[in-house]
């Protein structure tokens, strides 16, 4: 009975550690993906090795960009920068900033939006099931799409070349 009593707790634990390392594996592959800035054959391998799991989360970002907590994230962001682009100026004059904060934060947010649904159509086109196909599939069919979001569908919709 002792034996027993100890064993549990420790089979406890390890359990609860092995289901805690695999947990945070897909969202932070994910937004390492979404959010490079050099973006490695890595990482969209590490993407494409979740597969039809982040099918669902690609197509969301596919059809309609970062959710909207994403999006005020980086609004935030940018205002911070776009502040400490003004005070830069401030202390150098010849540097000037163009445009008004709002010009700033709209310019930027709507290519970083453009920026996370060209990486969901590029990681698709790398997962490549049928459900992945599908979702690409659909979305070209779509009227609305900004033409570079088209060329990056019809790219990521080509079959890899025959070896």
């Amino acid at each position: 009975m002792r034996v027993r009593s100890r064993l549990n707790p420790l089979l406890l634990v390890f359990a609860v550690l092995a289901g805690c390392s695999q947990a945070p594996a897909q969202p932070a592959t994910l937004v390492a993906w979404l959010d490079c800035v050099e973006c490695t054959p890595a990482q969209l391998d590490a993407v494409k090795a979740l597969g039809d799991q982040t099918v669902p989360d690609f197509r969301s970002l596919l059809l309609s960009g970062p959710s909207d907590t994403r999006l005020a994230s980086e609004r935030q962001r940018l205002k911070v920068a776009y502040q400490a682009l003004k005070d830069y100026e401030r202390r150098h004059p010849q540097n000037s900033v163009q445009g008004t904060e709002q010009q700033y934060v709209d310019q930027y947010l709507s290519q970083f939006a453009l920026r996370y649904r060209l990486r969901a159509a590029k990681a698709l086109g790398a997962i490549a099931t049928p459900g992945a196909r599908s979702v690409l599939q659909d979305a070209q069919k779509l009227n609305n799409l900004p033409e570079r979001l088209r060329t990056e569908i019809a790219i990521a919709l080509t079959p890899p070349p025959s070896p």
